[in-house]
């Protein structure tokens, strides 16, 4: 669990806002949010991959997610365009 945490905060990095991208989560994957700001350029499936993995060792969480906000790029940071 702490090693996806940190390669989802590892994966939010840009330079512009075109650099930013939204991997939903939910689901299977609730125990990681609903959803985390990421660069275009991470391989999702890769992170899915090793939620999946996590997911099928421990128990299930009900999923009570809303679509994510497009995402914007702030201070080298991918965000919400909410905030």
């Amino acid at each position: 669990h702490n090693e996806i945490d940190y390669n989802l905060k590892e994966s939010n990095y840009c330079a512009q806002d075109s650099d930013c991208d939204v991997i939903m989560l939910g689901g299977t994957y609730i125990e990681f949010g609903c959803y985390h700001y990421i660069n275009k350029a991470i391989d999702k499936q890769k992170i899915y991959d090793k939620m999946e993995s996590y997911h099928s060792k421990c128990s299930q969480i009900i999923n009570d997610c809303a679509l994510a906000p497009p995402a914007i790029c702030v201070s080298n940071s991918c965000i919400s365009s909410r905030q």
